[in-house]
């Protein structure tokens, strides 16, 4: 029997639309903001845009320190992490340019800058993020994830269940509801085996997709597992903000909680705002409710999960893999495969979905059926650095 919360209606209460402050404003549909929490922090108000539905680095920063309680080095560090467009890219967001060290000269002088006076900076420090335009941008998307409020265009066929509408409650029964208790509680064991579901059935259409091994992490000097980091970090982050104390003094996240930001894009009634996440323990990480301290970004990272995270993904009719093992890209005998955790693995078509390895023994470009709001996904591929790709004009179609 499905868990009574799948079923639960999807209009919001009145007490939530006093909450959506920024609902109406301008033409802005917030159910085209993919993630969860900026979707809450915009309609509460707490996040500012201009009229376009753009917000400058800063003003992330501010809204989930301030709106979240989050810690301000784990702030500045998401914040800094997705608006990575300046000025001259702030319409189009078609090349990144991160103010950060190590990435481009641009970037290396933006970031002294920065550090040698953070509150008046000009306008060649500013960095700038559409949160309204996030879908099918690899500089934004998680290595895999859920699609259920959108980056749903680069996952199987199965998923296609969305009929391009977004949030998805299809999608949030598959990958959350299917996996709380019967208390409709999702503990960290519960959020474990969300990632690892994930991992197996979601999307990919972040920058890390087709990334292997451990990958460098802009601003801090560590490299974290490429395809997992993100996935792991945020689910991990969510129950830190957001989770319920129970009886024995655990945290938990009440599924309806969940629904609520995650399908209605708000802020869970009853919640009230508190410290926490840090991106090291060093120094000691804000207290939870429950009184421990909480988990470090990068512990939460790197946290083993109760399944194989070298797995191959999708399957079935949509294999994704040829068979074939290796050490490099260049074992592989197919142009178009990857070698990830030892397998050579297709990679993407031109049109950013993931080709699959077909009945004539090669990977193949697939058609892109899947749709957001009534349109054809577009797919932005990541810059300074690029994803990984194996498509290129010299390799024969």
């Amino acid at each position: 029997m499905a868990p009574r919360w799948s079923f639960l209606g999807l209009v919001p209460t009145a007490a939530a639309f006093k909450s959506m402050q920024n609902a109406t404003a301008g033409n802005l549909d917030p159910n085209r903001i993919l993630c969860p929490v900026l979707a809450s922090l915009w309609n509460n108000g707490d996040l500012k845009t201009d009229e376009f539905g753009i917000a400058e680095r800063m003003d992330i920063h501010s809204a989930l320190k301030d709106g979240t309680g989050v810690s301000e080095d784990f702030a500045e560090f998401q914040s800094d992490g997705i608006a990575d467009y300046d000025w001259t890219h702030k319409l189009d967001q078609s090349s990144r340019d991160r103010c950060a060290p190590g990435f481009s000269a641009s970037g290396t002088a933006c970031f002294a800058k920065y550090l040698a006076n953070k509150k008046n900076y000009g306008l060649d420090v500013e960095r700038y993020l559409n949160i309204f335009q996030m879908n099918g941008n690899e500089n934004v998307e998680h290595g895999f994830s859920t699609g259920v409020r959108g980056g749903n265009c680069n996952s199987r066929a199965q998923n296609d269940v969305c009929n391009g509408q977004y949030p998805c409650q299809a999608l949030f029964d598959k990958f959350y509801a299917a996996f709380a208790d019967s208390r409709g509680r999702l503990y960290r064991e519960q959020i474990l085996k969300i990632i690892c579901h994930t991992m197996k059935e979601g999307d990919r259409s972040g920058e890390f997709s087709y990334a292997d091994a451990s990958v460098p992490i802009p601003f801090i000097d560590v490299k974290l597992p490429a395809r997992q980091w993100q996935m792991k970090g945020a689910m991990q982050g969510w129950l830190s903000a957001f989770g319920r104390v129970d009886e024995n003094n655990e945290l938990y996240l009440d599924i309806e909680d969940a629904r609520q930001m995650l399908m209605e894009g708000r802020l869970p009634d009853g919640w009230q705002k508190r410290r926490w996440g840090c991106v090291t323990q060093i120094g000691g990480c804000p207290k939870m409710p429950n009184g421990h301290r909480d988990t470090g970004l990068l512990d939460q990272a790197t946290a083993e999960l109760p399944c194989d995270e070298e797995q191959e993904w999708w399957g079935g009719d949509e294999r994704t893999t040829t068979g074939e093992g290796c050490s490099k890209d260049s074992d592989c005998t197919d142009q178009h495969a990857l070698c990830l955790s030892k397998r050579c693995t297709c990679g993407k078509g031109r049109n950013g979905r993931q080709m699959l390895f077909t009945a004539s023994s090669k990977c193949e470009e697939q058609t892109h059926t899947h749709k957001y709001f009534g349109e054809s996904c577009q797919y932005t591929r990541a810059n300074h650095p690029d994803s990984p790709s194996v498509w290129s004009s010299s390799i024969e179609v």
